[in-house]
């Protein structure tokens, strides 16, 4: 698995490059609400430009290729947004 998240987030950045000195990242999340209930989620941050958008990979999604999945996430985060203000964050490493 680690192989294939790494090959994953490469060819992702390939494709969806992100700003200088960031990277892509995974992280483990829980989604919903004390009301509805808490579902544990594999969420997907990508900085975009200088923002940063979030999704989320389900099961299914791995049974595509490294290459398959990066082509289907950039496809769907594919879009104009202005350049924002670059803020330290996850995914964010700076040289200092």
């Amino acid at each position: 698995m680690r192989d294939y998240l790494i090959s994953f987030l490469k060819h992702l950045e390939m494709l969806a490059p992100p700003p200088p000195n960031c990277h892509h990242c995974l992280t483990f999340a829980l989604y919903g609400s004390d009301v509805t209930g808490w579902e544990e989620k594999l969420a997907l941050q990508l900085n975009r430009r200088g923002t940063f958008l979030c999704g989320f990979l389900e099961a299914e999604d791995f049974s595509h290729s490294p290459e398959e999945l990066a082509e289907k996430v950039a496809l769907h985060f594919d879009c104009d947004v202005p350049n924002q203000q670059i803020g330290v964050a996850v995914g964010q490493y700076t040289e200092e």
